[in-house]
């Protein structure tokens, strides 16, 4: 197997082209309203991890980005990286909100 990004889920197809993505002091967050719940918890995660501040905000550049692309499979995502963002695409991040909503509320 040949050696890749440490991704889980497993990809089922990766391309790695460039220098990739660096998280540092200036990036940022930008998520739709619709994904907010979901970004607060990918963002606690990753500043419990990195010590980074990650605010949201609506810059182009040095952003991790989640969208929700309903051409995707239920199961599915799609994973951009380059050296100005982060992209993540998925069907599931709304189903996977709702479940941690109505498991925390019970």
């Amino acid at each position: 197997m040949k050696p890749g990004p440490h991704i889980i889920p497993r990809p089922e197809h990766a391309v790695m082209a460039g220098r990739g993505f660096t998280m540092d002091a200036d990036t940022a967050l930008r998520a739709a309203a619709e994904l907010r719940g979901v970004a607060e918890l990918i963002a606690d995660g990753l500043r419990d991890e990195t010590a980074l501040p990650l605010p949201f905000g609506s810059s182009s550049t040095n952003v991790i980005r989640l969208s929700l692309d309903a051409t995707l499979g239920e199961e599915s995502y799609r994973l951009r990286v380059d050296d100005l963002q982060c992209r993540y695409l998925a069907a599931i991040l709304r189903a996977y909100f709702t479940d941690t909503r109505r498991s925390g509320s019970s």
